[in-house]
């Protein structure tokens, strides 16, 4: 089964294109983003809403918020800190790791089989919605086609 997703453009025109384009005096591209809506398995064949998470092949796991955590209740969890760019305190995100089961969907509504994945939940709200390679970007075929403006997983 291949799902499809549209890749996102991110403008050209903010901080940092604008300020490469002075000094270097050229035009950068735009950028791209995808993002994915994907569901956590509950008691009794329920499924969450949907979380719209980016994927993120530089996260070692996917990362969702404090709030994911009190939803899926789960029942094993390790505590753990993970760190942003910088391995120091301020870039530090405590968390709480487990492995819960998921399914993605694609824009035309076609589901994803049921999987495992290992997810970081953070102690807070306050951050970005990742889609991380432990458990979905190392096990299953992946391609980002940004002439076609498509990213397909294949299960």
């Amino acid at each position: 089964m291949i799902l499809e997703y549209p890749l996102r453009k991110i403008s050209k025109n903010n901080r940092v294109g604008n300020a490469l384009k002075s000094v270097f005096e050229e035009p950068i591209s735009d950028s791209i983003t995808i993002e994915i809506p994907i569901s956590f398995s509950l008691e009794g064949n329920e499924w969450t809403n949907e979380y719209i998470c980016k994927v993120d092949s530089g996260a070692y796991m996917t990362l969702l918020p404090e709030s994911a955590f009190s939803k899926l209740k789960p029942t094993r969890w390790i505590p753990y800190q993970l760190y942003g760019v910088v391995n120091t305190p301020e870039c530090q995100i405590n968390c709480k790791i487990s492995k819960v089961k998921a399914k993605l969907k694609s824009p035309n509504n076609k589901e994803s089989p049921i999987f495992e994945l290992w997810v970081s939940f953070a102690e807070s709200d306050n951050i970005p919605l990742l889609l991380g390679m432990l458990g979905i970007l190392d096990k299953f075929k992946s391609t980002l086609n940004p002439i076609e403006n498509i990213w397909t997983i294949e299960f």
